[in-house]
């Protein structure tokens, strides 16, 4: 990841009650950030930091950019013409045999193949040869920040994945997901009860959650531009070492079922013994090809991001796929009378939270709007398809509404 925005010291336990950001101010609380940029976009990048990405508490900023790659050529060269793109796609269209080989060819993957890097939509990116590339990018540098957690300990309160043009308004995932959480708590309030749960609990949160019907299950995934948002819990149970045995038991030790070994017992179903099962939980992405006991959830998609020979996957889809369907989140409750949330609650995949209202389904409601078909406004807590001036303009706001 870039040198010139990540911290070069490793990420340190910190003390209890003294926690400090990379600003060097003091905050009771740490978020980490990881923005997916571009070496042409280091400067927009740059302003994500001494603006939003300021905020004292936020403890380190990563960026990743083309020096990221596992292909190192894969951005390189002059643009592809339409020829040149059908022929990239190609082996991803033609996956159904790659999955069939992997022994991963089921219902799920069937949707990515006929959903993944078609033509038509790609010409219409400003750069369709690195949007191809940035999908394995966002999955190796997430896989590679993690390896970190896993070696350090030293764990943010929140992880935020986004993009170069995303804007957060930490002020508001503070107070949403951390500080009123944890006075709910307090007072004895159930955690089933809470939007956002305490930050110990497993929870991934999207800034805008896409949700597509589908009777035999749940199929959400965040819209990337507004972030992706982890709890210290969902990354303890990405980072905890899965010692499964190759029957239906999960644990080694046969411990009481506690919520890491719920999600190990159902990560190592699907990963020893998916055979077994109907869809959706035989529905894997080959993962399972990567996996040796012992081994975490991220080591198994470290490996796999670096391995697989065509990464066919948007990197907003795998977001959502380990989410629902590793259970790395808890399950979605339906404390704000959402009706999609209501008609999934027995739905065991459907783990994928969302900011209030803030989902495209057909229509665009709460923060989705905010980049996409409105100019953000302070008050939003995510915005897409920022620029350098308007970063700058909605930071002067905040600040001015500080005082």
């Amino acid at each position: 990841m870039h040198p010139v925005y990540v911290r070069a010291k490793k990420p340190e336990r910190a003390p209890a009650g003294n926690k400090i950001s990379s600003t060097g101010q003091w905050s009771p609380y740490t978020i980490d950030i990881l923005v997916i940029g571009s070496k042409n976009g280091i400067d927009q990048a740059k302003v994500q930091r001494e603006t939003w990405a300021s905020h004292p508490a936020v403890r380190h900023f990563f960026l990743s950019t083309e020096y990221d790659d596992v292909d190192p050529e894969c951005t390189n060269g002059s643009p592809w013409s339409r020829k040149e793109l059908k022929k990239a796609v190609m082996p991803c269209k033609l996956a159904r045999k790659s999955w069939r080989d992997l022994g991963s060819n089921n219902k799920m993957t069937d949707k990515f193949i006929d959903r993944y890097g078609k033509v038509k939509w790609l010409e219409k990116k400003a750069d369709p040869k690195g949007w191809l590339c940035v999908q394995r990018r966002f999955v190796t540098s997430f896989t590679n920040v993690l390896e970190l957690y896993a070696e350090t300990r030293s764990l943010p309160d929140y992880f935020i994945l986004a993009d170069d043009d995303t804007y957060v308004n930490i002020d508001h995932i503070v107070k949403q997901m951390i500080t009123e959480p944890e006075k709910l708590e307090a007072k004895g309030i159930d955690q089933g009860m809470m939007m956002f749960p305490t930050s110990n609990t497993p929870v991934v949160t999207a800034g805008c959650r896409v949700r597509k019907t589908d009777n035999e299950g749940a199929y959400t995934y965040p819209f990337g531009g507004y972030g992706s948002f982890f709890s210290r819990g969902s990354l303890e149970q990405l980072i905890q070492p899965l010692h499964c045995k190759n029957d239906d038991g999960a644990s080694e030790s046969g411990v009481t079922k506690t919520m890491n070994n719920q999600q190990e017992h159902r990560s190592c179903e699907k990963l020893l013994n998916k055979t077994r099962y109907s869809y959706p939980m035989s529905a894997t992405i080959a993962e399972e090809n990567f996996f040796n006991i012992g081994d975490s959830l991220n080591q198994v998609f470290y490996k796999y991001s670096r391995e697989v020979q065509h990464f066919c996957i948007h990197s907003d889809w795998f977001v959502g796929y380990i989410a629902n369907f590793h259970n790395i989140s808890r399950h979605t409750p339906n404390v704000t009378g959402n009706v999609f949330d209501e008609t999934k609650m027995d739905v065991e995949e459907h783990r994928l939270h969302h900011f209030k209202d803030s989902e495209v389904y057909g229509h665009v409601g709460g923060f989705c709007k905010y980049g996409d078909i409105m100019p953000c406004v302070p008050g939003a807590t995510v915005c897409h398809r920022m620029n350098i001036t308007s970063f700058r303009n909605i930071h002067s706001a905040l600040i001015m509404n500080r005082k």
